[in-house]
Parts: structure tokens; C-alpha cells; sequence
């Protein structure tokens, strides 16, 4: 088990150092990025930007950065809830 595991270790080494890279293709490609960012400059949210270009919100966070709390696109009574509607467990 150790020997195909290593084998396999060894397998994508070497087709790193080609350049090449495994995994799933990106959706966004450089004219869809700019076409992103270029929404998102002029005001559009995340969410209309998602829908606009046909791909998923998190690639559309994930791809301008856009992880940080207070910049997701949260309705005020969730991100402001007081603390004495929050659930305790006693």
C-alpha cells in the first residue's frame, strides 16, 4: 500500500515539473474574470455577478477575493442579530 502510494506521489511530481497541473478545469477564464471584476466595480453584488456570468457564487467569492465576513452578502437581521435572541445551551 505504502509503494503505490509513493508511486503515485512520484507519478504527479513529475508531471508538475511538465507544467501540468490535475484537478478540475476553472470556469472562470481571463475574459469572464475581467467581466467579474468589472461587475463588481460598478456596484453589481456578488450574487448578481454570479447569476450574470452563469457561475456559482463561491467561485464568484473565491476568484475576487472576496471571502471576508463583513463583505458577504448577508440580510441585515442575520449578520445584526443582538445577543439576546442568540440560542444558548444551558
Amino acid at each position: 500500500m505504502h509503494e503505490a502510494n509513493a508511486e503515485a506521489l512520484a507519478r504527479l511530481d513529475a508531471v508538475r515539473r511538465q507544467g501540468r497541473i490535475g484537478g478540475r478545469p476553472t470556469v472562470m477564464d481571463p475574459d469572464r474574470l475581467a467581466a467579474a471584476r468589472a461587475r463588481h466595480t460598478q456596484g453589481q453584488s456578488p450574487t448578481q455577478v454570479a447569476g450574470a456570468l452563469g457561475v456559482s457564487l463561491a467561485t464568484i467569492y473565491r476568484h475576487l477575493d472576496l471571502g471576508k465576513a463583513h463583505e458577504l452578502d448577508i440580510p441585515d437581521q442575520i449578520s445584526a442579530r443582538s445577543p439576546d435572541t442568540a440560542q444558548t445551551s444551558d
